[in-house]
């Protein structure tokens, strides 16, 4: 039960430390929100990666394993993640194969909320954990999913349109 503090990925083979894209996929239902809230994670400072919920935005991060080059920042939702089961895919497109060069693209119920330019650092997989860097998630998790690409429009589709009907959406 609540309070969950997110998942420590410190070995993820399905996600490349070279510089390719990957995407985080998550159902939840958030009870309070965080001002770093992490789902997902291998970051304990500006290296590796951070995603999770911030009430009304995702909070992300992208960094190497020196911190020499690092970016964070939030993308804003059309409404609250608060107290209603969401879908929220998060893809760092770092190898710009959806275009506009690298970015952090943010979709909620399988709807794109915005996007965020960011760089291609190579990301360090050994990175201490979430630490005391983050919020701890406080709520309920269903569905955790990584790929190692960037999922498209119509996969992001898919995959809400599949479980939409058991979250009562």
């Amino acid at each position: 039960s609540p309070p969950y503090d997110g998942f420590a990925l410190n070995t993820n083979p399905g996600i490349s430390a070279s510089g390719t894209s990957f995407t985080f996929e998550a159902w939840f239902y958030q009870v309070t929100p965080g001002s770093q809230t992490v789902i997902l994670s291998n970051a304990g400072g500006c290296d590796g990666y951070r995603w999770g919920p911030q009430g009304t935005s995702a909070y992300w991060l992208l960094g190497n394993s020196d911190c020499s080059q690092y970016a964070e920042g939030g993308v804003n939702n059309s409404s609250t993640m608060i107290g209603r089961w969401v879908q929220m895919v998060g893809i760092f497109d770092r190898a710009n194969t959806l275009g506009g060069g690298a970015k952090f693209y943010h979709y909620i119920n399988g709807t794109l909320e915005g996007s965020v330019g960011t760089y291609t650092p190579t990301i360090q997989l050994g990175a201490p954990g979430i630490g005391a860097c983050c919020d701890a998630f406080d709520g309920y998790l269903s569905v955790i999913r990584t790929y190692n690409r960037a999922l498209t429009q119509t996969e992001i589709t898919q995959n809400f349109n599949a479980l939409r009907v058991r979250y009562g959406i």
